[in-house]
């Protein structure tokens, strides 16, 4: 895996390429020498001091349509994960993730997948489902118990696993053993493939 990354903080840099240790990595401290390549992976610090050019850069819906754009915060907010992704990224992270955690997420957006933190996938689900709501068709849960059904069906309407035991009258606990079943059974990886394999 080829990935790039965007960084002017040597503590950063070395959190982040002992994440990528087996990987080609190149690192950027400036924006202005950046390549026109497509296919990479570019793990970007939105602490970096050329990150406001670096989004108004005329470059940037290239970039974001060739590559897998993730963008690590030192304080993530909800707001700012969701500008980023509108603007064509793919992960949003935590600036200092342990290093297992991040090669985590790099391996999983260079699949063609998203990484979102929970509170952010709660917030989508629930502006999807606010636009239109899901109606999961029967042949789509079979295989389901009553129960699974029920918990997909508040999963579809953008809940959180709290919202959903309180709703069913059961444990959190009990929501994830569901949740866990659910996925394997429909085999999706979690809530945001749910929802997309429901539409």
């Amino acid at each position: 895996m080829q990935v790039l990354l965007l960084s002017h903080d040597f503590n950063v840099l070395q959190r982040w390429q002992e994440a990528c240790a087996d990987w080609r990595v190149t690192e950027y401290q400036s924006i202005q020498f950046l390549p026109e390549r497509s296919g990479q992976v570019w793990l970007i610090d939105k602490d970096f001091p050329h990150y406001a050019a670096l989004r108004g850069d005329k470059r940037w819906p290239h970039w974001a349509q060739h590559n897998r754009l993730v963008l690590a915060d030192s304080v993530p907010s909800d707001d700012c994960g969701l500008e980023f992704l509108q603007a064509g990224g793919v992960g949003y992270c935590h600036t200092f993730s342990t290093p297992a955690l991040l090669r985590q997420i790099l391996e999983i957006v260079a699949a063609g997948e998203m990484w979102v933190g929970r509170s952010l996938m709660q917030r989508l689900l629930q502006s999807v489902h606010a636009v239109a709501p899901i109606q999961p068709k029967p042949f789509q849960l079979k295989g389901l118990s009553e129960r699974e059904v029920a918990v997909v069906s508040l999963v579809a309407e953008g809940m959180a696993n709290k919202e959903i035991a309180d709703r069913l009258g059961i444990t959190v606990r009990t929501v994830k053993a569901h949740l866990t079943t659910i996925f394997s059974k429909l085999d999706v990886r979690d809530r945001l493939q749910l929802v997309a394999k429901l539409r």
